[in-house]
């Protein structure tokens, strides 16, 4: 319980006194919500982002960065679910102050993610804790995220990052001899 008021406290000294997440029958949402699909046209200003994670690595795509990550001995003992939302955190972690004051539509393979996002809490204590965390950027950021499940077939890019098939970045290139003569 002092964990939770705790939550709720720095929500609301972040916020100024206002908190930008409401309570409804199935959880916490946010007041942006976007019920499109993958084919679907997304408004130009929202940040459109990409995440996956396997026992391997994790990894994120958006605009036109790219990160893939290895996860260490340790944390591979976790369960896939905790993999895609902690893949989520580090997103926010890193990038969040490029975010501040945006709308997020972020593409993440794991339904049970989505969900406790969505949802604001977990019946896990750790997805719980993670993402308590998430939310805490966001508002401390501003930023309105929505988070969609994607099929893993539609999500190459990072489904590529996250299992090291795909380079975050090259690290060597040359120019075409052909075009060059």
């Amino acid at each position: 319980m002092i964990k939770e008021l705790k939550w709720w406290r720095m929500a609301l000294v972040s916020g100024n006194g206002t908190v930008l997440w409401h309570v409804g029958p199935t959880g916490l949402y946010q007041r942006w919500q976007w019920k499109g699909t993958f084919s679907d046209d997304v408004p130009a200003d929202v940040i459109q982002i990409f995440t996956n994670a396997c026992p391997y690595g994790y990894g994120w795509a958006w605009a036109q960065e790219r990160q893939a990550f290895t996860w260490t001995a340790e944390e591979r003992r976790h369960h896939i679910n905790i993999f895609e939302a902690q893949t989520v955190l580090r997103l926010l972690e890193a990038d969040s102050p490029a975010f501040a004051r945006c709308r997020i539509l972020l593409w993440c393979g794991n339904l049970v993610t989505v969900n406790a996002i969505r949802k604001g809490s977990s019946s896990s204590p750790i997805m719980r804790d993670i993402v308590r965390s998430i939310s805490a950027i966001c508002m401390q950021h501003h930023i309105l995220l929505w988070p969609v499940h994607i099929a893993g077939k539609l999500n190459v890019t990072v489904d590529g990052l996250s299992r090291g098939i795909v380079s975050a970045r090259s690290d060597g290139w040359s120019l075409n001899t052909a075009i060059m003569n």
